[in-house]
C-alpha cells in the first residue's frame, strides 16, 4: 500500500513539473503574440491579437503563481 501511494504522489509532482513547463511555454507564445499584434498594431486583428494574448498570459500568470504557491505549501 505504501509504496502505490509514494508511485502516486511521485506521478503528482510530476504532473505539477510538466503544467507549470507548459504554462511558461504558453507565456512564452503569448509574448510572441504580443510582438507580432504590435508589429501589425494598424490593422485590426493586430490590436485583438495584442489585447487576446495579455488576456491570456495574464490567466497563465495567475495559474503559474496558483502551482508556485501549492507547491511551497508541500
Amino acid at each position: 500500500m505504501y509504496q502505490e501511494l509514494n508511485e502516486l504522489w511521485l506521478l503528482f509532482i510530476q504532473t505539477l513539473a510538466w503544467t507549470t513547463y507548459y504554462l511558461q511555454l504558453g507565456l512564452l507564445l503569448c509574448a510572441v503574440g504580443i510582438v507580432a499584434g504590435l508589429v501589425k498594431w494598424g490593422v485590426w486583428w493586430g490590436k485583438a491579437l495584442v489585447i487576446g494574448s495579455v488576456g491570456i498570459a495574464a490567466l497563465l500568470a495567475l495559474a503559474l503563481d496558483a502551482i508556485g504557491k501549492l507547491v511551497a505549501t508541500l
